[in-house]
């Protein structure tokens, strides 16, 4: 019987695709914001930050909501400008 153990890096992959779609589905991202954060490469609370700083400030409140709750504080805190 084959068994499965989640390695930390396919984790944190997994939760930064899970990210990036909720971050869609709730039209706070578009495709040429995911474009563009590909483009930059690291980790992808950064990545959010610099896609999402420019944006106007409910779709900001939204995104710190959505990135706290799956653990990206220090990018949620920074993107408040805190």
């Amino acid at each position: 019987m084959l068994q499965c153990f989640v390695c930390p890096v396919c984790v944190s992959v997994l939760l930064s695709h899970t990210v990036l779609l909720e971050l869609y589905e709730e039209t706070l991202v578009t495709e040429d914001d995911v474009k563009r954060m590909k483009g930059v490469g690291g980790f992808l609370g950064d990545r959010v930050v610099l896609v999402q700083c420019t944006k106007p400030p409910d779709v900001v409140t939204r995104t710190c909501k959505m990135l706290d709750q799956h653990g990206y504080n220090a990018s949620a805190r920074q993107l408040r400008g805190w």
